[in-house]
């Protein structure tokens, strides 16, 4: 007879709906500052707020309370890039409709790599957004910058070849979202046992709970299947359920 998940507690569900309900305000204002930027009404030296420091970064160490993202790095972004350029400072033909989704992109990325050599202290998110030739985005960021406040995206830009770009820099892998790892492996991306092995995995409830994070060392993925979590879908599922009773549940718990 199949292991049946075991259901979250009362205060891990009412915990994980009410950072849903942030995200969702995150998103909220997020989109509200994209507004006036696409619309020219910006202040120049406004700085867009991206989202609160997500699980991801936090688990890799980052104690900066947000990500934030300068206009002229947006500009870049959205720009139509110059026929034979090959500057990451060119135009990086991202449309705004994946700008917009920017947000839930760095809450569950497929896989966080080490930064440039010469900023120790930052990674490089591959997200699901993608460009207008359908690559996916790569998302430098410098972490805990300004006395550790916030971290900083210093771009975003598709990547040719990422199959090629992937299997020259496994050792550069932190995390990996293994499922869409393994999407990714579908379109001839490799990546061994051992590599799971010895990073940080997630699923996609990394959004709003670390509770299915599995760090370097653990025990196989074949002994944990003993007591299976609730993946990220059930998960939610299972929020959508109860969201109308939660508070009611909580109360009854304390």
């Amino acid at each position: 007879m199949p292991e049946i998940s075991k259901m979250p507690s009362a205060e891990e569900i009412k915990s994980m709906y009410q950072k849903m309900e942030q995200n969702e305000s995150e998103n909220n204002v997020y989109k509200k500052q994209l507004d006036k930027y696409f619309g020219g009404t910006m202040p120049s030296h406004e700085v867009i707020n991206v989202c609160s420091t997500p699980n991801v970064l936090k688990l890799l160490g980052s104690t900066a309370k947000k990500v934030v993202l300068n206009q002229k790095d947006l500009e870049n972004a959205v720009a139509e890039s110059k026929s034979g350029s090959k500057s990451h400072t060119e135009g990086h033909d991202i449309s705004k409709e994946e700008i917009y989704k920017l947000s839930e992109a760095l809450r569950n990325p497929i896989m966080i790599l080490k930064g440039n050599k010469r900023n120790q202290n930052s990674v490089v998110l591959i997200t699901d957004l993608t460009n207008k030739d359908g690559e996916k985005v790569f998302v430098p960021i410098a972490l805990d910058r300004q006395n550790g406040r916030i971290s900083n995206i210093s771009s975003l830009y598709g990547k040719k070849n990422l199959s090629k770009y992937i299997s020259e820099h496994l050792s550069n892998i932190l995390a990996v979202n293994k499922e869409k790892a393994g999407m990714l492996a579908d379109t001839r991306d490799q990546y061994s046992q051992s590599i799971y092995d010895t990073v940080t995995r997630y699923d996609d409830s990394i959004a709003y709970t670390t509770a299915n994070v599995k760090f370097p060392n653990q025990e196989s993925e074949r002994d944990q299947q003993q007591d299976k979590p609730l993946t990220g879908k059930e998960t939610a599922e299972k929020l959508s359920e109860l969201s109308d009773s939660i508070t009611k549940k909580h109360t009854e718990c304390v």
